[in-house]
């Protein structure tokens, strides 16, 4: 008892520091606690709209059933390109309905070449349609001058027409880059999906439509004995070189997967 009042001063010190950390360590939990009370609707928000928009995407690329390459309708572009060249160097074929199916289906083009406007392209200067950028004959000589250039083996190409239905997946994928829950992994794929699909144009389609010209130049084709085109066979022949899709997607896939809990046990 004696000791206790002997010391009582710093007895009182020690109980009201002790005091004050619990104290303190209640204020913040409690705070954290009602903190995640406040934000939990918010999160819950979250979640829900990522989940929309990671759903959307697991089904946009869905691999197993190869509907992905068909909206990225690379048969499309051979068709409606290898059609376009045939057409600028003056090659008679037996189809003569492909060409509005061809102008149906496309969207719009990747200029390949820098310098000034496309000649292929009939551009006309008034949008009254008084008078045309280029004439007829101009025209007339920039196709001769390609089929002087093919005798010797060069294809020049000022542009490469990409389908609609490409266009659209195009679009689609960067909607998907674009929305701000979508996670950064997976933003980070699907800008490696984009690129690969570029390189797939400019270093496999490209070069496999030239290679069908130059073969298309050893036939004579006439009036009497025109062209007969598999244009499925352009698309093989591309599809068989070109880089694969496959493994990217199945990344996707995975980290959607991941980010959606499918694989874990709930119970």
């Amino acid at each position: 008892m004696n000791w206790v009042i002997n010391n009582i001063s710093w007895l009182k010190d020690v109980l009201w520091v002790l005091f004050t950390l619990i104290a303190t360590l209640l204020a913040i939990l409690t705070y954290r606690r009602a903190r995640y009370t406040l934000l939990q609707p918010l999160r819950s928000e979250v979640v829900k709209r990522q989940t929309e928009v990671l759903v959307e995407l697991l089904d946009f690329v869905s691999v197993e059933k190869g509907e992905f390459y068909f909206d990225l309708d690379y048969m499309g572009i051979a068709a409606c390109n290898a059609f376009d060249l045939l057409t600028t160097y003056n090659f008679k074929l037996t189809d003569d309905k492909i060409s509005k199916a061809v102008q149906e289906n496309i969207g719009g083009f990747m200029l390949l070449e820098d310098s000034g406007p496309t000649k292929t392209f009939k551009v006309h200067r008034s949008p009254f349609h008084e008078q045309l950028f280029d004439d007829e004959k101009e025209f007339e000589n920039y196709k001769k001058e390609l089929n002087d250039q093919i005798e010797k083996g060069v294809v020049r190409m000022e542009k490469l027409y990409l389908t609609k239905t490409h266009q659209k997946t195009i679009q689609k994928i960067n909607e998907f880059i674009a929305n701000p829950f979508m996670p950064t992994k997976i933003i980070n794929l699907l800008e490696t999906l984009l690129a690969d699909i570029d390189f797939n144009l400019k270093n496999y389609m490209i070069p496999e439509l030239k290679k069908f010209i130059l073969q298309a130049k050893s036939f004579n084709s006439s009036e009497e004995n025109p062209l007969h085109i598999s244009y499925q066979a352009i698309y093989n022949s591309f599809i068989y070189e070109s880089k694969s899709h496959s493994p990217t997607i199945k990344d996707i896939r995975k980290e959607i997967r991941e980010y959606l809990l499918i694989d874990k046990k709930w119970f």
